[in-house]
């Protein structure tokens, strides 16, 4: 687990740096305005693409996992199904267009949302080979794919918005940007011919409530970002609260890497029935969370908007204090994110719903109840109060079921060490590239206050060591 998380690790590192690259980019060609535009579309879309993509991606990442003789099987029987169901989301999506736009009071939208629905089928060919990757545990080229898709979509979406366009080139070349990735996946994933069967009734069960889990969390992913636009109907508010939710929304996207290996991880250990495994698994993604996720929070709540002005200029300015109120709401959704790794590891995706469904219904409450009264702020709020919410689902049954790992993993201290690093960061700004060294310096407070309260200590390395050494089935030392 341990080497594919760093492999993953790595791979969704330049992913960040493209994505930061590419919104940066596009923010200053299109101007706050169109560079709204742009984000509202891909946030429909997104929501489309990961209903189809994530569902898939994670249901034979799990079957495969407990299998790899499956993965030949699942590839036949499994692909025209979701070829099929992933055209049926492309028309709705397609039909949808004028709606749409109606409802979220802009004409503008419905050509673009219309282009983009023709990227809905290609990621659904392409989460069914992850998933076989990923499940066969071969990071390395799982990772290979996803730098591949970082520097295609650079290529193309900057190449036709330079070329003059605009938003409906930033669209397009969204779409063109899979089409390659299909190719070397397939070429990577090389599956090979078996008389292995498998029953597809089980999987589809699966991946039906696993879908739907998929469906709630993408909504509650790029809920805000809509109602923002619902309510303020501005198109340069949109494209202020979209800076902000771009950078502070990308910091779930680093702890995939924890998800996609921490799933089939604990799915092949639970399989085995080799608990203390699976507890090694969830400590060591916790504990790796932890470290990373409380300094980040603290450095970039601290530093909004020095942040913000260094990526997208003073133009962008009026969303800092929505991105201070992110940073936080995005901690509490990146432990939701791990906490639902666990359960589709266990093969309890219906939890997932149930889960997903009350963190969204509290997100729409506060977003009606604090997107009118305080603009940009309340839809950061709503965001945060109600990625709290699925936090506080987690955290009561992780209890239950992990109690004495979780203890191991220093929550308190690492908080306070992070609680430290933010005090020091709001009195301690600065603006321009002078950020980047304040950044660096600030990383280093916590992790000297870090050792100087013993949040962390020799015996971390020694634990994680053993455990990234020991495989399922063999005996844990006492």
């Amino acid at each position: 687990m341990g080497k594919g998380t760093l492999l993953t690790l790595f791979a969704y590192g330049i992913y960040i740096i493209g994505t930061y690259f590419l919104h940066v980019v596009l923010a200053r060609l299109l101007g706050p305005g169109s560079y709204g535009t742009f984000v509202i579309v891909l946030s429909l879309l997104s929501i489309s693409d990961i209903f189809v993509f994530r569902g898939m991606l994670d249901t034979v990442s799990k079957h495969v996992a407990e299998d790899p003789l499956r993965s030949y099987s699942l590839s036949r029987s499994v692909t025209p199904i979701h070829i099929l169901f992933s055209l049926a989301m492309a028309t709705v999506y397609f039909c949808a267009a004028n709606p749409l736009s109606v409802v979220l009071h802009d004409q503008k939208l419905a050509p673009l949302i219309r282009l983009s629905s023709l990227s809905i089928v290609p990621w659904g060919l392409l989460s069914i080979y992850l998933g076989i990757l990923e499940g066969r545990r071969e990071f390395g080229k799982k990772s290979v794919v996803l730098l591949s898709n970082t520097i295609f979509k650079l290529l193309f979406i900057i190449g036709l918005v330079q070329l003059g366009y605009s938003t409906k080139g930033a669209v397009l070349g969204y779409t063109l940007s899979i089409i390659p990735s299909i190719f070397i996946v397939y070429f990577l994933c090389s599956v090979k011919k078996n008389d292995y069967h498998v029953s597809l009734k089980p999987i589809v069960s699966f991946a039906v409530s696993l879908i739907g889990a998929n469906l709630l969390f993408s909504l509650i992913q790029y809920a805000d970002i809509v109602f923002v636009q619902y309510f303020l109907s501005d198109g340069v508010k949109t494209g202020y609260y979209s800076a902000a939710a771009t950078i502070a929304k990308t910091i779930p996207i680093v702890f995939v890497s924890f998800n996609s290996t921490l799933q089939p991880s604990v799915s092949l250990a639970f399989t085995s029935k080799d608990r203390s495994q699976e507890e090694n698994y969830v400590f060591l993604s916790f504990r790796f969370a932890l470290l990373l996720l409380v300094p980040t929070i603290a450095v970039l709540a601290s530093q909004s908007e020095g942040i913000l002005a260094l990526l997208y200029t003073t133009k962008f300015s009026g969303g800092a204090g929505a991105l201070r109120i992110l940073a936080v709401g995005t901690g509490f959704q990146v432990f939701v994110n791990l906490f639902c790794s666990i359960l589709t590891g266990r093969g309890k995706p219906r939890l997932q719903i149930v889960l997903g469904a009350t963190v969204l219904i509290v997100d729409v409450c506060s977003s009606i109840l604090l997107i009118p009264r305080f603009g940009l702020l309340g839809a950061a709020a709503a965001f945060s109060v109600a990625s709290f919410s699925g936090a506080i689902f987690s955290a009561v049954y992780l209890h239950k079921n992990y109690r004495g790992v979780i203890r191991r993993t220093g929550t308190w201290k690492t908080l306070l060490a992070g609680a430290i690093v933010y005090v020091a960061g709001m009195y301690w700004r600065s603006t321009g590239l002078a950020v980047i060294p304040l950044c660096a310096a600030l990383y280093s407070v916590f992790v000297l206050v870090l050792f100087g309260i013993k949040g962390i200590g020799r015996e971390d390395f020694q634990t994680i060591t053993g455990a990234l050494k020991r495989r399922p089935g063999q005996p844990t030392e006492q």
